[in-house]
């Protein structure tokens, strides 16, 4: 079972990467796989992988996708209560899988790698009852750079989209709480 569609990524050279998640419902809690194909532009397969997650709950939800320089891909998401970053090399062999935390309940559910390879990664972090945006700036190997990553501490709600700005800014999308009802930021 996949909940959702796929995210699909065009490489500069029009390679396509395809990605999706599948939840195998016969197990408790369901195991998770993380399905990757790229292709070139006349739709031959170069690379394939399926990567299996040990079955723990909430199960693999993959929220936001970009490519790298390289050819890669950078995927956020999260896996059991967990933000989850996972980075696959250009034949679609894992490079990287991190699960980031700083409360109860974390997601990351968007990605934006900038033109040097940094991904920007934007997602929520619960804390007590409130939820709080969270942005969070890696290197390539999923370590965080400090400097860039913060929680917006006090401010009730979720970034959901991050988009590259060409001065070198992001645009981050998302909704903010306030009382019993949502906006958007």
């Amino acid at each position: 079972i996949s909940p959702v569609e796929p995210k699909v990524r065009l490489l500069p050279n029009g390679d396509l990467w395809m990605v999706w998640f599948s939840w195998d419902t016969r197990t408790n809690p369901w195991g998770s796989r993380l399905h990757l194909r790229k292709f070139d532009p006349g739709g031959q397969l170069l690379a394939a992988n399926n990567l299996l997650f040990p079955s723990e709950a909430p199960s693999l939800w993959l929220a936001g996708a970009d490519v790298l320089p390289d050819g890669g891909l950078v995927l956020a998401g999260r896996f059991g209560w967990k933000a989850l970053y996972v980075r696959v090399d250009a034949n679609a062999q894992l490079a990287v899988a991190k699960r980031y935390s700083m409360s109860s309940s974390d997601r990351f559910d968007d990605v934006a790698v900038d033109a040097d390879g940094t991904p920007t990664i934007v997602g929520s972090c619960n804390v007590g009852t409130d939820k709080w945006p969270w942005v969070v700036r890696t290197d390539p190997n999923g370590v965080v750079q400090a400097a860039w990553s913060d929680r917006f501490v006090g401010v009730a709600g979720m970034h959901l989209e991050i988009r590259n700005a060409a001065d070198g800014g992001a645009l981050l999308l998302g909704q903010h709480v306030s009382g019993n009802a949502f906006s958007d930021m």
